[in-house]
């Protein structure tokens, strides 16, 4: 059976709660998704469907249903032996559909890559799911392509570099209504973690970017600046990070300055093509 963080039985109240608070809700479907949710990038077992209903907070009864629906839809798959379950490859379809329509990916690359040249050092383009951030590009120092296998990959909007850029690229009311979404999900943690916050707002809009060491993750460390494409448009941030003990304030700094002008050149250069 696979451990059951806080953070996920947080995130299964939260979406409880949302459900029952809007009756516009399609509840099924948003058990479904629920469901679908649970997974994780470190799973190294296939899931049950007790396993499930531990993460999701739902009745086993439901995950059963829900999952031997997701099955026939294509988005789970079932072992022969233990009848438990991973994701399938349906889940890729609305993901790469939302992708093909992000030109920024394809413009920010080259950007990432000129970043990313510092052994150990990973350039990541995300936008926000929820209450972390997704990445849908990164590129490794060394190598000469995207890496897929970052593609995905999520980080805590509320404790990292690369989500309090996010924060700071967003407008006054967005940014209001997701600072009381975290104060709510961190309750007794929000303090500190509102601190940090404000510090690395400040610091966005004095000097571009802001810089985030070790305080999610002690051994990684990173800087990153929002991109906002056109008025009110999308907003995503780009970081680079990597381990702490590479990453000196100064090198920081300079990887938080190139990424600035990365930003602006990224946000000009999709402009054009908006316009």
């Amino acid at each position: 059976m696979q451990a059951i963080s806080s953070k996920q039985t947080k995130g299964a109240r939260r979406d409880a709660e949302l459900e029952g608070k809007d009756p516009l809700i399609a509840t099924t479907l948003a058990r479904g998704l629920r469901v679908l949710r649970a997974f994780r990038i470190d799973d190294e077992e296939f899931l049950g469907n007790k396993d499930l209903a531990q993460r999701t907070g739902l009745p086993k009864s439901t995950v059963a249903r829900l999952t031997y629906t997701l099955v026939q839809l294509g988005y789970l798959s079932q072992h022969p032996r233990t009848s438990a379950y991973s994701l399938a490859a349906g889940v890729l379809v609305p993901a790469y559909t939302f992708l093909s329509r992000l030109d920024i990916r394809r413009i920010a690359q080259p950007y990432m890559r000129k970043i990313a040249t510092q052994s150990g050092i990973t350039v990541s383009l995300a936008t926000r799911h929820e209450l972390r951030m997704t990445a849908i590009e990164s590129v490794v120092a060394d190598s000469p392509v995207p890496h897929a296998g970052l593609f995905g990959g999520r980080a805590p909007i509320a404790r990292t570099a690369i989500g309090h850029a996010y924060l700071a690229g967003l407008p006054q009311p967005d940014r209001d209504a997701l600072i009381g979404e975290l104060r709510t999900y961190y309750a007794a943690q929000w303090p500190a973690i509102e601190k940090r916050i404000l510090r690395d707002i400040i610091s966005v809009n004095r000097k571009g970017y802001c810089v985030v060491r070790g305080e999610w993750n002690e051994k990684i460390s990173g800087a990153a600046c929002p991109i906002v494409v056109g008025d009110g448009g999308l907003v995503l941030s780009m970081s680079a990070g990597g381990p702490s003990q590479l990453l000196p304030v100064p090198t920081l700094d300079a990887l938080g300055e190139a990424l600035t002008r990365a930003c602006t050149e990224i946000e000009r250069a999709v402009g054009r093509r908006a316009g």
